[in-house]
C-alpha cells in the first residue's frame, strides 16, 4: 500500500530504457511494458493485503480504478505504484546486479523504509480521506502503524534481489516470469513478513500481543536482508560467487 503522491509514471521507462540498451539484462526487457505490468499486478494484490491489514481507502470523494473483495481501490494509486514498484525496484536491481556490499544493501532497504514512513505520516496528517488504517494496528505512531514501513518495503528490496540473482539466468521463455516477479515477491514478503501483524490484528490478543507482532515484523525484514547480503553481497562471500547457486534454471 505505497502511496506516494505526485510521481509521473512516465519516469520508469526513461530510467529503464539507457540501462537496458547499455546492459541487454532480461530483467529489463521492454521496461515500459514490463514495469506498467509489474505494477498493475501488484495492484490486484492490494485488496488482500488491505483486508488482512486493515486499511481502508473511503469511497466518497475519489475515483474508484477497481474493486474486488469489496475493497475499492482508488485511481490515483496508478502512478504512486508505478513510481514505488517501479522505479524503485528497477534503481535497487541497477546497483546490486553491478555488485555491492553489505553496507549499501541495508542502506537500499533503509533508506526506502525511512521514507515510507516519513510521507505516510505526512500524508495521513494531512488529511485523513485518502486511506486510513483500522483495528488492532501494533506499534501505531499517530495515524500511521509502524510495521508497514518495513513490509511496504520488503516486497520491493526482495524483488530487486531475486532479479539480481536471476536475471542474467532469464533467456527465452523463462523471461515470462519477469513481469510477475514483483507480484511474486511481494506476495512473498506479504506472506512472511506481515504474517505476525496479520495475525495479531486479525484475532483477540491482550493489548501487549500486538506489539510484539509489529516489533516481529520488523525483526523479519532484517532477517530477509542479513539474508540477501549472504546471496549477493560482494564483502560477505556471496553463494552465488561460490558456486551455491546453479548457473542455469
Amino acid at each position: 500500500m505505497q502511496r506516494y503522491l505526485g510521481c509521473n509514471a512516465q519516469g520508469t521507462p526513461r530510467c529503464g530504457v539507457p540501462f537496458w540498451q547499455a546492459s541487454r539484462s532480461p530483467g529489463y526487457v521492454n521496461p515500459r511494458d514490463r514495469k506498467v505490468l509489474q505494477r498493475r499486478r501488484r495492484d490486484l494484490a492490494e485488496p488482500f493485503v488491505d483486508i488482512l491489514g486493515a486499511c481502508w481507502h473511503p469511497i466518497v470523494g475519489q475515483h474508484t480504478l477497481f474493486e474486488s473483495m469489496g475493497r475499492p481501490i482508488p485511481v490515483w494509486l496508478l502512478p504512486t505504484y508505478t513510481a514505488y514498484f517501479g522505479v524503485q525496484p528497477m534503481i535497487a536491481y541497477m546497483v546490486f546486479s553491478r555488485g555491492t556490499t553489505a553496507r549499501v544493501i541495508w542502506l537500499w532497504f533503509l533508506i526506502p523504509m525511512t521514507a515510507d514512513l516519513i510521507l505516510e505520516e505526512s500524508l495521513l496528517g494531512i488529511s485523513d480521506e485518502l486511506y486510513a488504517y483500522y483495528g488492532s494496528q501494533p506499534l501505531r505512531l499517530h495515524g500511521f502503524p509502524l510495521w508497514w514501513a518495513p513490509l511496504n518495503t520488503a516486497g520491493i528490496f526482495l524483488n530487486a534481489v531475486v532479479m539480481t540473482l536471476l536475471g542474467p539466468r532469464l533467456r527465452g521463455w523463462k523471461l515470462a516470469f519477469v513481469p510477475f516477479s514483483n507480484l511474486l515477491c511481494c506476495g512473498a514478503a506479504a506472506g512472511v513478513v506481515g504474517l505476525p501483524a496479520f495475525m495479531v490484528i486479525n484475532s483477540e490478543f491482550p493489548s501487549w500481543v500486538p506489539q510484539l507482532g509489529g516489533l516481529l515484523t520488523f525483526g523479519l525484514a532484517g532477517l530477509v536482508v542479513y539474508l540477501s547480503t549472504r546471496l549477493i553481497a560482494v564483502d560477505r562471500q556471496p553463494l552465488l560467487s561460490r558456486g551455491l547457486m546453479p548457473g542455469s534454471l
